[in-house]
């Protein structure tokens, strides 16, 4: 904007009538304009930005940006506004809302204290007075801002002076970088920081904040070069070195934290925080899920990032007893499992607040986990491990230094936090490139049968199916005599996707594996594949010659009409493939036992087998 300049010229009225030389005849008595005794003031104002190091981004003024000024005076809402033009500030003056050139009023001899104050997301913002004698914004900026005061004389119709704009006491900054940021479209949330703002200017000159707001209240983000510019004051309490941050979408669609240790936010300071697409920025919400160390990407085990029934981290939820854990419909972590967090060392234990709520956040190499207290002082967590007594089981005892296993009474109550396990491609580097999954079909490990289907369903005995005989086989009607879809006359010979039991139980990535593929997997030029036992469980280990990755096959017997051949369990391992013998009545599978391994065609296709999947790119 550009100051409007104020002249007053003095014009003199001349009046001269031109007669004949015979007759001059003066003008008298015409009354004439007169000097005026005020004249415009003129503003020679100029701001110095707090030095270069103090902010996150942005260490110099830029095109645009205005300053409020507000005089000890002049009444609300009259103020004077100046804006920063790429070299130079030029002032005008406004009443509220409106530019008024002369509002202020201000005369030669005038003299008073100046209060300036920058919004840097509130250069288009207007004052108006709040009923008393203070100025208010027609906005909060929750932000940063900057302020200065300085005495002033009017002299010569001149206002004359540089303010020193500082930073308020205890401000911090952080800034996330992100190519699409647009105003308040993302807020940034930490206990250990308040969002501020300027909630009023009083009369004589005071910067009053907002109140409405404490630690762990949302900040609002602004786009500034190429990110988010966030902003508040340090709590009294937030000096420490170990910081939780949780940026929510404005719409409420989406949550991503980010926990850091070893960082200090000391007053005046400024934080960058990693982008939006860098991994230490975790999804978080009631279908999100994290996995901690190696040991979990290797197993495919994922924590839930919330309690069960739960939105956001630091919800505690209902509590059960153990046995009210089963019909939740959920797998909880095994006493193993939680052990494998205890006495990693990629874990580490921290006791902080999230959102108000105390609580110990896992940190580890893969990811973290915030789990609140259900007290005022420790969690529990109950795993799905049974105790030696009827009456007792295993629970994750996690406090302020505490966090190990403790076998107690199932009357206890305990919020849940779930897991998942989802399988892993291992590459055995064979020459096919096929990879294949660390479990079977069903399975939550590589010691467990999973579950039976008869070739080409897919819904098994985890299902229901008790009987897998050709009463209740899909593809025939007539007892097994003739087939419907698969056939060698004329019909199909391997598993349509929709037939396949890995594709519709894990999607489209798996495939139950070809007789090719089997063949391929047991070659002793390529593995080698050896008898052995595995917490437990008997089964084959095969383990790649190339680069000696493995996987575990279980035996674990399979199903016939009367159901699973129990006699059959610890002595022989089956996995169906996706293809079908040269009969109509059998398909093709990897069958073992402790003194041999090969693949089979014996077994009718309406028996019960586990699945061992491949990777399909």
């Amino acid at each position: 904007m550009v100051m409007k300049k104020y002249i007053l010229s003095l014009f003199a009225i001349l009046a001269v009538i031109s007669c004949t030389v015979e007759s001059i005849e003066t003008i008298k008595d015409e009354t004439l304009p007169q000097p005026s005794s005020a004249s415009p003031i003129v503003f020679n104002l100029q701001a110095k930005h707090p030095d270069a190091g103090t902010k996150a981004v942005k260490d110099g003024w830029e095109d645009g940006d205005a300053i409020f000024v507000f005089f000890s005076n002049v009444a609300a809402p009259k103020f004077l506004k100046m804006i920063y033009s790429g070299s130079a500030w030029t002032a005008s003056e406004y009443d509220g809302s409106t530019e008024t050139p002369g509002a202020l009023g201000l005369k030669n001899g005038d003299a008073g204290t100046m209060r300036a104050v920058f919004l840097p997301f509130g250069s288009d913002a207007t004052v108006s007075a709040d009923g008393t004698s203070s100025f208010v914004f027609n906005k909060t900026y929750y932000a940063y801002y900057l302020t200065a005061t300085l005495e002033y004389t009017v002299a010569s119709n001149t206002v004359s002076g540089a303010f020193n704009m500082t930073i308020p006491d205890d401000y911090v900054q952080f800034f996330v970088e992100d190519a699409s940021a647009a105003d308040e479209a993302y807020s940034l949330g930490c206990d250990a920081v308040i969002p501020v703002g300027v909630a009023s200017i009083s009369s004589d000159g005071t910067v009053n904040e907002t109140t409405d707001k404490t630690a762990a209240h949302d900040m609002p983000g602004y786009a500034y070069s190429g990110g988010y510019l966030f902003s508040g004051k340090l709590t009294s309490w937030g000096y420490g070195t170990n910081y939780y941050f949780a940026k929510s979408k404005a719409d409420g669609t989406e949550r991503h934290d980010y926990f850091v240790t070893g960082k200090t936010l000391a007053s005046h300071s400024s934080v960058k925080l990693p982008a939006n697409g860098d991994s230490k920025w975790q999804a978080v919400g009631s279908d999100k899920l994290v996995q901690l160390t190696d040991d979990d990407y290797n197993s495919g085990l994922w924590w839930h990032t919330c309690n069960y029934g739960q939105s956001v981290p630091e919800s505690v939820g209902t509590q059960y007893q153990f046995n009210e854990t089963n019909s939740l419909g959920v797998s909880l972590p095994t006493k193993e499992q939680f052990e494998l967090i205890i006495n990693s060392s990629d874990c580490s234990y921290t006791w902080i607040t999230v959102h108000g709520h105390q609580g110990t956040v896992v940190k580890a190499s893969r990811g973290f986990l915030f789990l609140p207290a259900n007290d005022t002082y420790t969690g529990g967590y109950w795993s799905s491990t049974e105790g030696g007594d009827i009456n007792y089981a295993w629970y994750f005892n996690v406090g302020g230094s505490t966090h190990k296993m403790e076998n107690v009474s199932r009357n206890r109550r305990y919020p849940v936090r779930p897991v998942t396990v989802r399988p892993v491609a291992i590459d055995l580097g064979l020459p096919s490139r096929t990879m294949w999954a660390n479990m079977n079909v069903g399975a939550s490990s590589q010691t467990e049968y999973g579950d039976y289907f008869a070739w080409g369903e897919t819904s098994g005995y985890k299902n229901g199916k008790a009987n897998f005989s050709w009463s209740t086989y899909f593809d025939t009607s007539d007892g097994g005599s003739t087939f419907t879809k698969y056939n060698n006359n004329g019909g199909k010979t391997e598993l349509d996707v929709e037939d396949d039991a890995a594709y519709q139980n894990w999607g489209s990535h798996w495939r139950m594996p070809s007789k090719e593929q089997c063949e391929e997997l047991i070659n002793s030029s390529y593995t080698t594949v050896v008898w052995t036992t595995v917490d437990g469980v008997n089964g084959r280990l095969i383990t790649s010659k190339s680069n000696g990755k493995s996987i575990f096959i279980p035996a674990l017997s399979n199903c016939d009409g009367s159901g699973i051949r129990t006699s059959l369990s610890g002595s022989w391992g089956y996995c169906w493939t996706r293809s079908l013998t040269g009969a109509d009545t059998k398909a093709w599978y990897l069958t073992f036992s402790s003194s041999s391994v090969w693949v089979n065609s014996e077994d009718n296709r309406a028996y019960g087998l586990p699945v061992r999947a491949v990777w399909v790119d």
